[in-house]
């Protein structure tokens, strides 16, 4: 059930803990990659003021 989960670009711990919050962060970082590369581009605005007051932080990848 896990790879099943996973294929679908949700994270598994997230899922099995019931804990939408990092389901959700984990689901916006995990699609902005798949769509980074599909347009062969990085989507400039991760970080910016808005993105951390929607998200509680930056969505950048080295951001925690």
């Amino acid at each position: 059930m896990n790879s099943v989960i996973e294929s679908n670009l949700i994270d598994w711990d997230a899922f099995i803990n019931d804990d939408f919050d990092a389901y959700f962060k984990a689901r916006v970082m995990a699609l902005l990659d798949a769509i980074e590369f599909a347009l062969g581009k990085s989507i400039s605005d991760r970080g910016t003021e808005e993105t951390v007051k929607r998200f509680g932080r930056s969505l950048e990848e080295d951001a925690s």
